[in-house]
């Protein structure tokens, strides 16, 4: 069964971890009243900030079946390999005026959360 949430409960919090300068993936539908969101035109993006609120990472997702609402993010080790610790980020959609359900364009903040860099059990060599 999907986990179907109310529009106007956004944000959505969920906390993510990942292992420093590690390969990070996260995958996602949108829906709107329960059928598929179509998201041709949108752009949905990332934005990590540390705690005194400096952006250290950013990325903009991929989105692999826009008439389906699909989208992900793949953050490479290069994007992972910040400070450890508790971060904070944000996912952004934005939709473009002329947008069948939101005609004058809208922008929502989709996920919040913590962002946790862990170090990895691997000894570099």
């Amino acid at each position: 069964m999907a986990d179907e949430r109310a529009l106007n409960a956004l944000p959505f919090t969920e906390n993510w971890k990942v292992q420093k300068a590690s390969t990070f993936y996260k995958a996602y539908t949108l829906q709107l009243d329960g059928s598929a969101w179509n998201i041709t035109d949108a752009t949905i993006s990332l934005q990590v900030n540390d705690n005194q609120k400096n952006t250290v990472l950013t990325a903009d997702a991929t989105i692999t079946d826009a008439e389906n609402g699909k989208f992900e993010f793949t953050l490479d080790s290069s994007k992972t390999n910040i400070a450890i610790g508790s971060h904070h980020y944000a996912v952004k959609l934005t939709i473009p005026a002329g947008d069948s359900n939101f005609p004058n364009g809208a922008t929502f903040i989709l996920l919040k959360g913590n962002f946790v860099v862990e170090s990895h059990a691997f000894k570099e060599t």
